[in-house]
């Protein structure tokens, strides 16, 4: 298997074509089991951005009508071995992650319009698009890895100043092409 990862251990892989395909195949599944919420739903992450090294770990966007929804989902994800974990230190957000001793994937569902939605697919698409960034992004990767091999939270924190960074790129391209 090419994804998963032990809980508490922090591991950084190549990117797998895979990815996308396992993606999709969890996709589907939401879809059959709680389309009737979904308004949209995407791969995010380091393993939707093709050459990125990542934690293989597939991110899930999911885009729901009503914050509210995301509560019906709950049981339903249970179901296909989904845990909920609430907001998760995010506001507006219902987040879910697959797997107990090995995580697979995580599931982030937020509210049409809300501002992190739009941030994730931001992030993803302008790193898809500029592979300087993304080579960029790769070594901070391997060198936060390396500094925290013990201390996934505080790898995961350290990279927010270049996340930031790069979104406010993409907003600063979008801004320009309108």
């Amino acid at each position: 298997m090419c994804i998963g990862l032990e809980k508490g251990t922090l591991k950084l892989i190549p990117f797998s074509k895979n990815w996308k395909r396992l993606f999709n195949e969890e996709k589907r599944i939401f879809l059959d089991i709680i389309g009737d919420f979904i308004l949209d739903i995407e791969h995010i992450g380091s393993t939707a951005i093709e050459g990125a090294l990542a934690k293989p770990i597939i991110d899930i966007l999911i885009s729901l009508r009503r914050f509210e929804d995301g509560f019906t989902c709950v049981k339903p994800l249970e179901n296909i071995g989904y845990e909920f974990r609430g907001e998760y230190g995010h506001p507006g957000r219902h987040y879910f992650v697959k797997g107990r001793q090995v995580v697979t994937h995580h599931v982030h569902m937020f509210e049409k319009n809300h501002q992190d939605f739009e941030k994730y697919i931001l992030f993803r698409d302008y790193l898809n698009s500029h592979p300087y960034y993304i080579r960029k992004y790769c070594h901070l990767k391997r060198e936060l890895s390396e500094k925290y091999r013990n201390n996934r939270e505080l790898y995961t924190e350290s990279k927010t100043h270049f996340i930031d960074d790069i979104i406010n790129k993409a907003l600063e391209e979008r801004e320009l092409c309108s």
